[in-house]
């Protein structure tokens, strides 16, 4: 049902936009639609995304979900400030993170294999949000979250977690690679001593819890490799 819906707002009487991920609007043609569960974990709600041609941006948001054995369907409409670029340029635009290059190339060379996760999206006070997940596979079968690619507006960011990767946006942090050798870890925990350094003199507290939560990981890491 909610693909038809989906199919309908689509339409000229309601012009939500063009699918996105779909490459013709010809009958048959279904969205692929996106399961996730709300943040209480009371239910799952099922999105698809419109674009708008040919600026390819996300401009429209439908969401269904069920309460109670009742239906609701819900469509979020976005401008040029509030809205996103669509999921192809999303994902072109996280890729070009020479950090994700370098997090890719380790988890190769470790043996391990590289799964990218569902592009999630959420409503914020800005406009729209989305996020897409990377999980390393190792040779064993053991999953661990290794990269978060996030974006809101015209503003992306990335990181090892969703607090890194929203900290890297707003421009208050660098994406953290964690060196492989005692050498590079210990230059790794110079460089953000002196951040934390830095900030703490001129007084912006942001700016030193981050890089001292960068600092802490830095140190962690080391710790638990001195132990294996």
């Amino acid at each position: 049902l909610f693909r038809v819906q989906a199919r309908v707002l689509e339409g000229e009487l309601w012009a939500a936009g063009r699918l996105a991920g779909r490459p013709d609007s010809g009958a048959g043609s279904w969205p692929a639609t996106e399961e996730q569960w709300e943040a209480d974990t009371s239910r799952v709600r099922v999105a698809v995304e419109y674009e708008q041609l040919p600026d390819r941006r996300t401009v429209a948001l439908a969401q269904g979900s069920m309460t109670d054995g009742r239906e609701s369907l819900s469509l979020f409409r976005f401008d040029s400030l509030t809205g996103l670029p669509s999921p192809q340029t999303l994902d072109a635009k996280w890729n070009r993170f020479p950090s994700f290059e370098q997090i890719r190339d380790s988890v190769k060379e470790s043996g391990g294999t590289l799964v990218e996760g569902p592009l999630r999206y959420w409503l914020s006070p800005t406009g729209l949000g989305a996020y897409r997940t990377y999980f390393g596979v190792s040779q064993n079968g053991d999953p661990s979250l290794v990269w978060v690619s996030l974006a809101i507006g015209n503003h992306a960011g990335a990181g090892r977690s969703l607090l890194d990767a929203f900290s890297n946006l707003r421009g208050l942090s660098v994406p953290l690679i964690t060196p492989n050798t005692p050498a590079l870890l210990l230059e790794e925990a110079r460089h953000w001593l002196a951040k934390a350094d830095s900030a703490l003199r001129s007084g912006d507290m942001e700016a030193f819890g981050s890089a001292f939560s960068a600092l802490r990981r830095v140190l962690q890491t080391g710790a638990g490799r001195h132990k294996s």
